[in-house]
């Protein structure tokens, strides 16, 4: 992974994070599935987007990021 592409990440991930806190749901799940276009198989991010999903009653949307 390049540096650029994983202060990129860290970047995202800090967002996704606070965006959760501050329970700013949709926001959430946007920094998430930016996570996973450029890293298909971050588990966190996997589990972040479940989350929001879950907290904003999107079950099904849940279960598939999960």
């Amino acid at each position: 992974m390049t540096k650029d592409k994983s202060k990129l990440r860290r970047n995202w991930v800090e967002q996704a994070v606070n965006l959760a806190l501050h329970g700013h749901w949709e926001e959430a799940i946007t920094a998430n599935e930016n996570i996973l276009a450029l890293f298909h198989d971050d588990a966190d991010a996997h589990n972040r987007l479940g989350k929001a999903y879950t907290e904003l009653g999107r079950y099904a949307a849940a279960r598939d990021a999960y």
